[in-house]
């Protein structure tokens, strides 16, 4: 499944991407959605932007499942990943879809 953020990984924004929940651990159903985290360089622009951007490229595709897409600084990350939020849950039990070298 491709998230449509190539031209992103391109332009050296995205520096991982999570993906979580079902298609995570191996028990996805024909009607699991897709879930993703897209992690940012810190000294990029605006989360909410990149998400708008994520979300107008997923309309278009006509997705046959829903996607849900979570987008944050890489340092916000980080530091949400040490306390009990979503962010620790994904970055303990979330597969890693694409990791910046």
């Amino acid at each position: 499944m491709q998230l449509g953020t190539v031209s992103l990984i391109q332009l050296g924004r995205i520096v991982k991407n999570h993906s979580f929940w079902f298609h995570a651990h191996g028990t996805p159903r024909k009607d699991n959605d897709y879930d993703f985290f897209v992690v940012l360089k810190d000294d990029t622009e605006k989360p909410i932007l990149v998400l708008q951007k994520i979300n107008r490229y997923l309309a278009r595709k006509q997705m046959l499942k829903p996607v849900d897409v979570l987008v944050n600084y890489k340092l916000r990350f980080k530091w949400h990943s040490t306390q009990p939020t979503i962010e620790r849950r994904i970055a303990n039990e979330g597969m890693i879809l694409y990791e910046r070298q």
